[in-house]
Protein backbone atom coordinates (compact mmCIF):
# COMPACT_ATOMS: atom_id res chain seq x y z
CA UNK A 1 0.00 0.00 0.00
CA UNK A 2 2.80 2.35 0.60
CA UNK A 3 4.05 1.57 -2.68
CA UNK A 4 0.71 2.01 -4.43
CA UNK A 5 0.75 5.37 -2.46
CA UNK A 6 3.72 6.41 -3.23
CA UNK A 7 3.41 6.01 -6.85
CA UNK A 8 0.03 7.86 -7.35
CA UNK A 9 1.49 11.05 -5.57
CA UNK A 10 4.40 10.64 -8.36
CA UNK A 11 1.93 10.97 -10.93
CA UNK A 12 0.04 13.59 -9.57
CA UNK A 13 3.15 15.28 -9.04
CA UNK A 14 3.68 14.80 -12.70
CA UNK A 15 0.57 15.95 -13.84
CA UNK A 16 0.27 19.08 -11.32
CA UNK A 17 3.89 20.46 -12.85
CA UNK A 18 2.87 20.08 -16.37
CA UNK A 19 -0.75 21.92 -16.09
CA UNK A 20 1.02 24.66 -12.89
CA UNK A 21 3.56 25.51 -16.03
CA UNK A 22 0.90 25.70 -18.60
CA UNK A 23 -0.93 28.08 -16.47
CA UNK A 24 1.49 29.91 -15.41
CA UNK A 25 2.72 30.21 -19.23
CA UNK A 26 -0.83 31.37 -19.84
CA UNK A 27 -0.75 33.93 -17.07
CA UNK A 28 2.45 35.36 -17.73
CA UNK A 29 1.28 36.30 -21.27
CA UNK A 30 -1.82 37.75 -19.98
CA UNK A 31 -0.15 39.71 -17.27
CA UNK A 32 3.67 40.61 -18.33
CA UNK A 33 4.42 39.19 -15.00
CA UNK A 34 2.18 37.18 -12.14
CA UNK A 35 3.78 38.83 -9.48
CA UNK A 36 2.39 42.76 -10.99
CA UNK A 37 -0.35 44.59 -9.17
CA UNK A 38 -3.50 43.68 -10.50
CA UNK A 39 -3.97 47.43 -11.08
CA UNK A 40 -0.48 47.07 -13.07
CA UNK A 41 -2.09 44.14 -15.24
CA UNK A 42 -5.32 45.38 -15.60
CA UNK A 43 -4.40 48.77 -17.02
CA UNK A 44 -1.43 46.48 -19.65
CA UNK A 45 -4.11 44.46 -20.76
CA UNK A 46 -6.64 47.30 -21.26
CA UNK A 47 -3.65 49.68 -23.44
CA UNK A 48 -2.89 46.16 -25.78
CA UNK A 49 -6.70 44.96 -25.73
CA UNK A 50 -7.88 48.62 -26.61
CA UNK A 51 -4.76 49.07 -29.36
CA UNK A 52 -4.95 45.75 -31.00
CA UNK A 53 -8.50 46.72 -32.63
CA UNK A 54 -10.24 43.37 -31.70
CA UNK A 55 -13.15 45.57 -30.09
CA UNK A 56 -15.94 46.20 -31.98
CA UNK A 57 -17.41 49.38 -32.66
CA UNK A 58 -21.14 48.57 -33.41
CA UNK A 59 -23.46 49.73 -30.53
CA UNK A 60 -26.57 46.68 -29.48
CA UNK A 61 -29.72 47.59 -29.39
CA UNK A 62 -31.89 44.36 -28.01
CA UNK A 63 -31.20 41.30 -26.59
CA UNK A 64 -29.62 43.58 -23.53
CA UNK A 65 -31.32 41.49 -20.50
CA UNK A 66 -29.46 38.52 -21.59
CA UNK A 67 -25.93 40.17 -22.31
CA UNK A 68 -26.18 41.62 -18.48
CA UNK A 69 -27.58 38.05 -16.83
CA UNK A 70 -24.44 36.53 -18.34
CA UNK A 71 -21.84 39.22 -17.08
CA UNK A 72 -23.30 38.70 -13.75
CA UNK A 73 -22.91 35.27 -13.71
CA UNK A 74 -19.47 35.68 -14.62
CA UNK A 75 -19.21 38.62 -12.18
CA UNK A 76 -20.90 36.00 -9.29
CA UNK A 77 -18.34 33.00 -9.98
CA UNK A 78 -15.22 35.19 -9.82
CA UNK A 79 -16.42 36.58 -6.53
CA UNK A 80 -16.83 33.09 -5.51
CA UNK A 81 -13.00 32.85 -6.66
CA UNK A 82 -12.42 36.10 -4.36
CA UNK A 83 -13.65 35.06 -1.24
CA UNK A 84 -12.40 31.23 -1.50
CA UNK A 85 -9.24 32.64 -1.80
CA UNK A 86 -9.55 35.25 1.43
CA UNK A 87 -10.16 31.74 3.79
CA UNK A 88 -7.04 30.81 4.44
CA UNK A 89 -3.39 30.87 2.97
CA UNK A 90 -2.96 27.07 4.96
CA UNK A 91 -1.25 24.61 2.67
CA UNK A 92 -4.10 21.70 2.88
CA UNK A 93 -7.29 24.33 2.12
CA UNK A 94 -5.25 25.99 -0.68
CA UNK A 95 -5.00 22.40 -2.69
CA UNK A 96 -8.20 21.67 -2.07
CA UNK A 97 -9.82 25.23 -3.17
CA UNK A 98 -7.65 24.75 -6.15
CA UNK A 99 -9.48 22.26 -7.33
CA UNK A 100 -12.88 24.56 -7.76
CA UNK A 101 -10.87 27.30 -8.84
CA UNK A 102 -9.85 25.79 -11.80
CA UNK A 103 -13.21 25.17 -12.37
CA UNK A 104 -14.76 27.98 -11.62
CA UNK A 105 -12.10 29.69 -13.89
CA UNK A 106 -13.12 28.22 -16.50
CA UNK A 107 -16.86 29.15 -15.79
CA UNK A 108 -15.55 32.85 -15.39
CA UNK A 109 -14.47 32.88 -19.32
CA UNK A 110 -18.05 30.91 -20.36
CA UNK A 111 -20.30 33.32 -19.24
CA UNK A 112 -17.96 36.11 -20.11
CA UNK A 113 -17.72 34.72 -23.45
CA UNK A 114 -21.67 34.02 -23.45
CA UNK A 115 -21.76 37.85 -22.83
CA UNK A 116 -20.16 38.72 -25.32
CA UNK A 117 -21.93 36.91 -27.88
CA UNK A 118 -25.08 37.75 -27.34
CA UNK A 119 -23.76 41.33 -27.18
CA UNK A 120 -22.87 40.73 -30.80
CA UNK A 121 -26.58 39.71 -31.49
CA UNK A 122 -26.39 36.19 -31.85
CA UNK A 123 -28.58 33.69 -29.52
CA UNK A 124 -26.66 32.71 -26.67
CA UNK A 125 -25.03 29.50 -27.12
CA UNK A 126 -26.57 26.45 -24.56
CA UNK A 127 -23.43 23.69 -24.64
CA UNK A 128 -19.84 24.16 -23.85
CA UNK A 129 -18.62 23.00 -27.26
CA UNK A 130 -20.63 25.54 -28.68
CA UNK A 131 -19.60 28.68 -26.24
CA UNK A 132 -16.01 27.28 -26.86
CA UNK A 133 -16.32 27.67 -31.07
CA UNK A 134 -17.87 31.42 -30.04
CA UNK A 135 -14.35 32.19 -28.09
CA UNK A 136 -11.98 30.95 -31.05
CA UNK A 137 -14.70 32.73 -33.89
CA UNK A 138 -14.68 36.18 -31.78
CA UNK A 139 -10.86 36.35 -30.58
CA UNK A 140 -9.28 34.23 -32.88
CA UNK A 141 -10.93 34.61 -36.75
CA UNK A 142 -8.89 37.55 -37.23
CA UNK A 143 -5.09 38.51 -37.72
CA UNK A 144 -4.92 40.09 -34.89
CA UNK A 145 -2.51 39.19 -32.00
CA UNK A 146 -3.72 39.94 -28.30
CA UNK A 147 -1.94 37.15 -26.13
CA UNK A 148 -3.16 34.59 -25.06
CA UNK A 149 -6.67 35.13 -26.67
CA UNK A 150 -6.48 35.29 -29.93
CA UNK A 151 -3.80 31.92 -30.29
CA UNK A 152 -5.08 29.48 -31.40
CA UNK A 153 -4.36 25.88 -31.95
CA UNK A 154 -5.57 24.71 -36.00
CA UNK A 155 -5.16 21.95 -38.14
CA UNK A 156 -2.84 24.21 -40.33
CA UNK A 157 -0.43 24.84 -36.89
CA UNK A 158 -0.93 27.63 -34.85
CA UNK A 159 -2.76 30.98 -35.71
CA UNK A 160 -2.00 34.29 -34.40
CA UNK A 161 1.45 33.63 -33.29
CA UNK A 162 3.00 37.01 -33.36
CA UNK A 163 6.15 37.29 -35.35
CA UNK A 164 9.30 37.21 -34.55
CA UNK A 165 8.40 34.52 -31.45
CA UNK A 166 10.16 31.09 -31.98
CA UNK A 167 8.41 28.26 -30.32
CA UNK A 168 10.59 25.69 -28.89
CA UNK A 169 8.96 22.23 -30.13
CA UNK A 170 10.96 20.33 -27.40
CA UNK A 171 10.13 22.34 -24.24
CA UNK A 172 9.41 20.54 -21.17
CA UNK A 173 6.60 21.37 -19.01
CA UNK A 174 8.07 19.08 -16.29
CA UNK A 175 11.05 22.03 -16.07
CA UNK A 176 11.61 24.57 -13.83
CA UNK A 177 8.94 27.45 -15.36
CA UNK A 178 10.89 30.21 -17.25
CA UNK A 179 9.25 33.69 -18.57
CA UNK A 180 10.89 32.85 -21.87
CA UNK A 181 9.05 29.82 -22.30
CA UNK A 182 6.15 31.55 -22.05
CA UNK A 183 5.03 30.85 -25.83
CA UNK A 184 6.20 27.31 -26.15
CA UNK A 185 4.50 26.04 -23.30
CA UNK A 186 0.64 27.59 -24.11
CA UNK A 187 1.54 26.44 -27.94
CA UNK A 188 2.27 22.76 -26.28
CA UNK A 189 -0.99 23.07 -24.08
CA UNK A 190 -2.93 24.12 -26.78
CA UNK A 191 -1.51 21.58 -28.97
CA UNK A 192 -2.11 18.73 -26.69
CA UNK A 193 -5.29 19.78 -25.36
CA UNK A 194 -6.24 19.84 -29.50
CA UNK A 195 -4.89 16.27 -30.00
CA UNK A 196 -7.23 14.98 -27.10
CA UNK A 197 -10.22 16.57 -29.46
CA UNK A 198 -8.46 14.59 -32.35
CA UNK A 199 -7.82 11.33 -30.57
CA UNK A 200 -11.37 11.56 -29.87
CA UNK A 201 -12.91 12.45 -33.03
CA UNK A 202 -10.75 9.35 -34.62
CA UNK A 203 -11.77 6.94 -32.28
CA UNK A 204 -15.76 8.02 -32.78
CA UNK A 205 -14.85 8.11 -36.48
CA UNK A 206 -13.96 4.21 -35.71
CA UNK A 207 -17.07 3.40 -34.48
CA UNK A 208 -19.15 4.84 -36.38
CA UNK A 209 -16.99 3.08 -39.38
CA UNK A 210 -17.72 -0.60 -37.24
CA UNK A 211 -21.48 0.05 -36.92
CA UNK A 212 -21.57 1.03 -40.81
CA UNK A 213 -19.82 -2.27 -41.74
CA UNK A 214 -22.18 -4.37 -39.32
CA UNK A 215 -25.31 -2.32 -40.70
CA UNK A 216 -23.59 -3.33 -44.36
CA UNK A 217 -23.36 -7.21 -43.52
CA UNK A 218 -26.91 -7.48 -42.02
CA UNK A 219 -28.11 -5.64 -45.45
CA UNK A 220 -26.32 -8.34 -47.50
CA UNK A 221 -27.26 -11.17 -45.15
CA UNK A 222 -31.15 -10.27 -45.44
CA UNK A 223 -30.68 -10.41 -49.46
CA UNK A 224 -29.17 -13.94 -48.80
CA UNK A 225 -32.11 -15.32 -46.62
CA UNK A 226 -34.13 -14.00 -49.12
CA UNK A 227 -32.83 -15.53 -51.64
CA UNK A 228 -32.70 -18.93 -49.86
CA UNK A 229 -29.45 -19.09 -48.99
CA UNK A 230 -28.46 -20.15 -45.29
CA UNK A 231 -27.33 -18.05 -42.58
CA UNK A 232 -24.10 -16.65 -41.57
CA UNK A 233 -22.80 -16.81 -37.99
CA UNK A 234 -22.76 -13.21 -36.89
CA UNK A 235 -18.72 -12.36 -37.07
CA UNK A 236 -17.40 -10.67 -34.05
CA UNK A 237 -16.34 -6.93 -34.82
CA UNK A 238 -13.74 -5.30 -33.52
CA UNK A 239 -12.73 -1.15 -34.33
CA UNK A 240 -11.59 -1.25 -37.69
CA UNK A 241 -8.69 0.53 -38.82
CA UNK A 242 -9.43 3.75 -40.58
CA UNK A 243 -7.50 4.79 -44.05
CA UNK A 244 -5.21 7.52 -44.13
CA UNK A 245 -7.97 9.50 -46.10
CA UNK A 246 -10.20 8.96 -43.63
CA UNK A 247 -7.87 9.61 -40.87
CA UNK A 248 -6.94 13.04 -42.80
CA UNK A 249 -10.67 14.19 -42.72
CA UNK A 250 -11.39 13.61 -39.44
CA UNK A 251 -8.52 15.57 -37.93
CA UNK A 252 -8.80 18.84 -40.44
CA UNK A 253 -12.23 18.62 -38.77
CA UNK A 254 -11.81 19.16 -35.54
CA UNK A 255 -12.30 22.84 -34.82
CA UNK A 256 -9.18 24.91 -33.41
CA UNK A 257 -8.50 25.14 -29.65
CA UNK A 258 -8.05 28.54 -27.51
CA UNK A 259 -7.69 29.16 -23.95
CA UNK A 260 -10.90 28.31 -23.09
CA UNK A 261 -10.40 24.76 -24.65
CA UNK A 262 -7.78 24.25 -22.08
CA UNK A 263 -9.39 25.51 -19.04
CA UNK A 264 -12.17 23.08 -20.26
CA UNK A 265 -9.54 20.00 -20.26
CA UNK A 266 -8.04 21.15 -16.86
CA UNK A 267 -12.01 21.61 -15.96
CA UNK A 268 -12.46 17.80 -16.88
CA UNK A 269 -9.03 16.77 -15.49
CA UNK A 270 -10.22 17.86 -11.90
CA UNK A 271 -13.79 17.16 -11.51
CA UNK A 272 -13.61 13.66 -13.24
CA UNK A 273 -10.55 12.17 -14.22
CA UNK A 274 -7.84 13.32 -11.92
CA UNK A 275 -9.14 14.96 -8.69
CA UNK A 276 -6.24 14.17 -6.30
CA UNK A 277 -4.21 16.63 -8.81
CA UNK A 278 -3.99 19.67 -6.99
CA UNK A 279 -4.53 17.89 -3.58
CA UNK A 280 -1.10 15.41 -3.75
CA UNK A 281 0.34 16.87 -6.94
CA UNK A 282 1.87 20.00 -5.48
CA UNK A 283 5.51 19.22 -3.60
CA UNK A 284 5.60 22.88 -1.65
CA UNK A 285 2.93 25.43 -0.57
CA UNK A 286 4.27 28.21 -2.76
CA UNK A 287 3.34 26.02 -5.95
CA UNK A 288 0.03 25.97 -4.60
CA UNK A 289 -0.40 29.51 -4.16
CA UNK A 290 0.96 30.34 -7.51
CA UNK A 291 -1.65 28.21 -9.24
CA UNK A 292 -3.68 30.08 -7.20
CA UNK A 293 -2.92 33.59 -8.39
CA UNK A 294 -2.38 31.82 -12.45
CA UNK A 295 -6.43 31.15 -12.06
CA UNK A 296 -7.24 34.03 -10.25
CA UNK A 297 -5.48 36.00 -13.17
CA UNK A 298 -6.77 34.17 -16.50
CA UNK A 299 -10.13 34.67 -15.11
CA UNK A 300 -10.05 37.93 -14.29
CA UNK A 301 -7.69 39.54 -17.54
CA UNK A 302 -10.32 37.22 -19.49
CA UNK A 303 -13.19 39.23 -18.31
CA UNK A 304 -11.45 42.61 -18.76
CA UNK A 305 -11.50 41.53 -22.36
CA UNK A 306 -14.73 40.56 -22.80
CA UNK A 307 -16.13 43.22 -20.55
CA UNK A 308 -14.43 45.62 -23.05
CA UNK A 309 -16.37 43.97 -26.29
CA UNK A 310 -19.42 44.27 -24.35
CA UNK A 311 -18.63 48.16 -23.18
CA UNK A 312 -18.42 48.40 -26.90
CA UNK A 313 -21.73 46.54 -27.95
CA UNK A 314 -24.11 48.33 -24.97
CA UNK A 315 -22.28 51.85 -24.77
CA UNK A 316 -20.60 53.21 -21.96
CA UNK A 317 -22.98 54.80 -19.80
CA UNK A 318 -24.86 51.41 -20.41
CA UNK A 319 -22.13 49.30 -18.71
CA UNK A 320 -20.86 51.02 -16.14
CA UNK A 321 -24.39 51.29 -14.48
CA UNK A 322 -24.42 47.44 -14.81
CA UNK A 323 -21.16 46.97 -13.33
CA UNK A 324 -21.60 49.43 -10.03
CA UNK A 325 -25.28 48.08 -9.99
CA UNK A 326 -23.89 44.66 -9.47
CA UNK A 327 -20.43 45.40 -7.20
CA UNK A 328 -22.23 47.65 -4.47
CA UNK A 329 -25.35 45.34 -4.16
CA UNK A 330 -23.64 42.46 -4.10
CA UNK A 331 -19.52 42.73 -3.65
CA UNK A 332 -18.81 42.83 0.29
CA UNK A 333 -16.93 45.99 1.27
CA UNK A 334 -13.87 43.78 2.52
CA UNK A 335 -13.07 42.37 -0.95
CA UNK A 336 -10.58 44.02 -3.30
CA UNK A 337 -9.99 41.30 -5.67
CA UNK A 338 -11.87 40.42 -8.90
CA UNK A 339 -14.70 42.94 -10.51
CA UNK A 340 -13.61 45.77 -7.88
CA UNK A 341 -9.87 45.96 -8.80
CA UNK A 342 -11.27 46.06 -12.51
CA UNK A 343 -13.48 48.98 -11.94
CA UNK A 344 -11.06 51.62 -12.17
CA UNK A 345 -9.34 50.43 -15.71
CA UNK A 346 -13.27 49.96 -17.12
CA UNK A 347 -14.57 53.42 -16.01
CA UNK A 348 -11.23 54.91 -17.72
CA UNK A 349 -11.74 52.84 -20.68
CA UNK A 350 -11.80 55.14 -24.32
CA UNK A 351 -14.70 54.01 -25.32
CA UNK A 352 -18.34 55.63 -27.10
Amino acid sequence: MVIARASRQDDAGIVFKTHANYLRAFATLAAGSIHNRADEIYDRCATRIERSGCLPTKQLAAGLEQVQTSLQHAWGTELLMSLSTRISNEDELVRLANTWLAVQAYYCIYHGTQAVVVAGGHQRPISHPKTQQHFCNVWGSRDISVEPWTLLATANGLRNLPGGVEIDRDVKPLRLFEPTAAWSLACKALETTRKKLVDEALKTARVEKRHDEKRRWETEETARIRAGRRPRKTPRRTLPILTPQEQNTRKDAVRPTSLLDYLYRLRLRTNYVDAAMFVEGPSEPAESIEVRKCLRILAGTTLLLCEMAVMRRVGKATFIKWMLDWKNTNVPSTVTGGLVARVETLTASVCP
